[in-house]
């Protein structure tokens, strides 16, 4: 008797037992028009020219510690860098 008081609820909810393949079918292609990808418009991608850069090289040098940091707290306060004034440097004498 529960077993037909089940059927009866289901009937009742709208829930039929079998579902027809047709059915199923809608059920399945419903899901997927609900989740379809969007696709992604890609721009072409366009590469732009490199400027020439000169090709660096670097400098080694042995200096005391203590000058090097009293250098590098000059050019905090002076907001530049090391590198900056060695080559305005190097500049003014070439």
């Amino acid at each position: 008797m529960a077993k037909k008081k089940m059927d009866i609820n289901a009937l009742r909810s709208g829930m039929s037992k079998t579902k027809s393949v047709q059915e199923i079918e809608d059920a399945v292609s419903k899901i997927h028009e609900e989740k379809k990808p969007v696709a992604k418009v890609l721009k072409p991608k366009i590469e732009k020219p490199k400027p020439k850069v000169e090709s660096k090289t670097r400098i080694n040098l042995n200096i005391p510690k203590s000058q090097h940091l009293k250098f590098k707290i000059w050019c905090l306060e002076n907001e530049t860098t090391i590198t900056d004034e060695i080559l305005k440097f190097i500049q003014s004498k070439i």
